[in-house]
């Protein structure tokens, strides 16, 4: 396809984006975002954006000397903020605008995160991959169920997989410093990134980038208590971190410890344990058996074997199906790797069953769940088959090029 004809597809392709845009989506996510949901036990009042909430409260609690994690000091009452405290100074100076403003201010902000990112992504992908990424990016944004509850809810969600994907990019590009800055900045702000350490250090086997990391974390940390008491790290991990741990068994949270009993809990931490030390295994292994052009992640995005990325973002899949909490809202960090990958797999002369399988996971991990069996589960089913497709990828990629078949898009 040649620069005219891609150029072509590409403005179609906005066009016909920001009509649905303009008539569909934006009327349903303005919908979401001011719907109210009901006052409970912690918030005696009906808001809209609950999730934001407890982001704004903290930050107003901290603001006032009281303690963001425990609404009752002694009897340990918990409130909604299950955060480390390292960015409470920006929530304090959230919560000095009206509420109203201050959600407004907060889904700009990662809307306008969200938007760079797939900007970044575009711009580092082969010229002859962009108009198919810019489509899938976009359109699998619009039907992604799980982004609408997050600007429902006023996750943080989005705001990590920036730093996480932005951090990858630099990487990527073999900017390993800044990467490792930007994976310690979305760990601070909700631990789990901490989690792709098995990435970097079991399976690209960096000790550079593992070092530079750790830097980074302490450095954050330590700046951070110039204006954080280290006590609330204290409350964080010793207290309000194990309570995460233990999952829940509410059908919303997307993640395989909803299905461990309440009063079996102990089990939850087992469980995490277990799953991702199987993934760590399975990354160790892999990684001493592929060699180093395979376990160096392609630049331009959509070069390489795609070996290392998909291990990569096995990784991510991992972390959502054994954390403690994975709310659907979750699901918005598998948006733009599934883009990537189908991108990938629509420009290589790939078996047609596989390309249908990948496309089947991407429609499962952007799908609504509703509380029924089997129906309150589809974004975790749609990990679980990542996890599978992934593996068989990062396993057998000889065996699912098509030798017989016609390079397609690649041309």
């Amino acid at each position: 396809m040649d620069t005219r004809a891609r150029l072509s597809l590409t403005l179609a392709i906005l066009v016909l984006s920001l009509a649905v845009a303009w008539n569909y989506w934006l009327p349903m996510a303005e919908d979401f975002y001011n719907y109210v949901t009901e006052a409970n036990e912690l918030r005696n009042q009906d808001l809209q954006n609950i999730d934001f909430y407890a982001y704004y409260l903290a930050g107003a609690r901290f603001a006032g000397g009281q303690n963001p994690y425990y609404f009752v000091q002694a009897e340990r009452l918990y409130t909604e903020y299950v955060y480390p405290p390292t960015y409470l100074p920006l929530y304090r100076a959230l919560s000095t605008l009206p509420y109203d403003q201050a959600r407004l201010l907060w889904l700009v902000l990662y809307l306008a995160g969200y938007a760079a990112l797939t900007l970044a992504v575009l711009r580092s992908a082969l010229p002859e991959h962009r108009p198919t990424l810019l489509a899938l990016s976009v359109w699998l944004t619009f039907l992604s169920f799980p982004f609408l509850m997050h600007i429902h809810n006023g996750q943080s969600d989005v705001f990590v997989i920036v730093l996480v994907l932005f951090g990858w990019l630099a990487y990527a590009r073999g900017r390993w410093l800044p990467a490792s800055f930007l994976f310690a900045l979305a760990t601070m702000a909700k631990v789990n990134p901490i989690l792709f350490l098995l990435y970097f250090a079991l399976y690209r086997r960096d000790m550079r980038f593992l070092l530079s990391f750790s830097v980074a974390c302490a450095t954050i940390g330590l700046i951070s208590l110039a204006f954080v008491p280290a006590g609330l790290y204290r409350d964080y991990v010793l207290d309000v971190l194990p309570q995460v741990t233990r999952g829940t068994d509410y059908w919303p949270n997307q993640s395989l410890l909803r299905f461990v009993p309440p009063a079996c809990n102990w089990i939850a931490p087992v469980l995490t344990g277990a799953g991702l030390g199987l993934f760590a295994a399975f990354a160790l292994w892999i990684g001493r058996r592929h060699g180093q052009e395979d376990r160096r992640p392609g630049w331009p995005l959509g070069e390489g074997t795609w070996r290392s990325e998909g291990v990569f973002f096995m990784n991510m899949a991992a972390i959502l199906v054994f954390s403690g909490k994975a709310w659907s809202m979750a699901y918005v960090w598998m948006i733009l790797p599934m883009a990537l990958f189908l991108t990938y797999l629509l420009h290589r002369p790939v078996r047609r069953w596989y390309v249908g399988l990948a496309a089947a996971t991407a429609l499962l991990l952007v799908s609504k769940i509703y509380g029924y069996p089997v129906l309150d589960s589809l974004n975790l089913f749609g990990s679980l088959m990542l996890l599978v497709v992934l593996a068989l990828w990062v396993l057998c990629r000889e065996q699912l090029l098509d030798a017989m078949q016609s390079p397609g898009l690649a041309g």
